[in-house]
């Protein structure tokens, strides 16, 4: 018997990629019937679940993954409209959460210094996770839409027309629909709802909470470039090859020579 296992292309740019996400919130959220005590079984009767806690801690805990984007948006936007105090103490905290996996690298990084190691070999790790967190921080808008989306949509799937539960498309396929994965005004169409929310928040701050649109300001200036910043990180990077030389080559045939001995040997 020969197994034949597919792997799915990963995206070769944001928009595929987050539309991907679109479709694992709707896998997720489709096996909500599945964390209570019964549960479905293929006749339509509920029977006593055969998942343990465990598992049923895993779909919880995806669930809760998928509504982090939109509880960031409604908490910056009660920071500027509705929280007590000071709308850039709150703002500040936002940018501290949503920084934690920058802070804590920073944080081992420095317990591995003092433990002898090298802050100058973590430095290129920690840069790339502050531009994570930089680009994630823009992405806010448009991952709380399509989450909310996904959800939605699942929901009214799942519990009134019990239709298109298996939507499903390829990564390849998906980025197809783009016509090229650099395309700028197919992202900034496809990014609407980030600067449209951008210039709205804006304006209901000026009129209704002036005090808060100096702290909301650099948060809203993001949000309405982020389709402009998607666009350049989603340009393929063009490297120069350089050809091998007989040394390169002759290296490479001793490796691949001495794996090929390992297996002929051992195997």
């Amino acid at each position: 018997v020969t197994d034949v296992v597919l792997y799915e292309e990963y995206p070769p740019a944001y928009l595929p990629y987050v539309l991907r996400n679109h479709r694992w919130i709707r896998g997720d959220w489709q096996l909500l019937p599945w964390l209570g005590r019964r549960v479905p079984s293929a006749d339509g009767a509920r029977v006593p679940t055969r998942l343990s806690v465990l598992d049923r801690w895993k779909i919880a805990d995806n669930i809760r993954r998928s509504l982090y984007a939109p509880a960031m948006l409604l908490f910056f936007l009660g920071a500027w409209c509705l929280f007590p105090g000071s709308p850039a103490v709150w703002t500040a905290l936002g940018l501290v959460i949503s920084a934690t996996p920058l802070i804590t690298g920073a944080l081992g990084a420095l317990v591995g210094a003092l433990g002898g190691g090298s802050l100058r070999a973590a430095a290129p790790s920690l840069a790339m996770q502050a531009a994570r967190w930089l680009l994630g921080l823009l992405l806010v808008p448009l991952e709380a839409y399509l989450a909310v989306d996904a959800i939605a949509r699942t929901l009214v799937r799942l519990f009134r027309t019990r239709r298109h539960l298996l939507e499903w498309t390829t990564a390849a396929a998906t980025a197809r629909r783009f016509g090229g994965t650099s395309d700028l005004s197919v992202t900034w169409r496809r990014m609407l709802p980030a600067p449209v929310l951008a210039v709205v928040a804006a304006g209901v701050l000026a009129l209704a909470r002036p005090a808060a649109l100096g702290a909301a300001a650099p948060v809203l200036v993001g949000w309405l470039v982020s389709p402009q910043v998607v666009h350049w990180v989603s340009i393929p990077l063009v490297r120069r090859e350089r050809p091998l030389d007989k040394a390169d080559r002759a290296m490479l045939r001793r490796l691949a020579r001495r794996t090929w001995l390992w297996y002929e040997r051992f195997v």
